[in-house]
């Protein structure tokens, strides 16, 4: 009797035991290893099924996916650990070309949602980035601030092209209100 062990998603097969059991009884023929992705390809088959999410949001996941990919390379989803989350975490704050605390903070928290999604697909029992010690929250940086004189803002709206980005500056600078960047 010759069967294959069915998969379960994410190209992951029968947890062990389970596949161990089923083999022992005959069902199934004996594993000799249950397949589990790489936290890669998970993230890959993550993205792929995000068809709700808007073109910018999967090209920050996709930003995300190549920062993991560089440090944990071909790693199994099942041997990432909260140490190689903290790790990963520290590394893009110094790596060649380190990322600034908020954007470190934010590919964390997106590693974060693409390892909650493996939780609830029981590949993984625990989310490793959900540590407090890994901090998600983006703050804002005060040192980013700047005030805007009167003159100056006469003079931006003096080089405003028609009405409709003279009324943006002067929505934004006079009445306070949140303009796209």
């Amino acid at each position: 009797m010759s069967h294959e062990v069915p998969e379960i998603g994410y190209g992951a097969k029968l947890p062990k035991e389970l596949a161990d059991g089923l083999a022992e009884v005959g069902l199934i023929d004996p594993p000799d290893r249950i397949a589990m992705p790489t936290l890669v390809e998970f993230v890959d088959q993550y993205i792929a099924k995000r068809t709700d999410a808007k073109p910018a949001t999967l090209k920050v996941y996709g930003r995300c996916r190549n920062l993991l990919a560089s440090y944990f390379k071909s790693m199994p989803l099942d041997e990432l650990t909260v140490a190689g989350a903290k790790d990963f975490a520290r590394w893009m704050k110094t790596k060649k070309k380190p990322l600034g605390e908020n954007t470190a903070r934010r590919m964390t928290g997106f590693a974060r949602q693409f390892i909650n999604d493996a939780v609830e697909a029981e590949l993984l029992t625990k989310n490793p980035f959900k540590v407090k010690e890994l901090k998600v929250t983006v703050r804002g940086d005060a040192q980013g601030f700047q005030f805007i004189s009167m003159e100056d803002t006469g003079k931006i709206i003096g080089a405003c092209p028609d009405s409709q980005w003279r009324l943006i500056v002067a929505l934004s600078r006079f009445g306070g209100l949140r303009t796209p960047s």
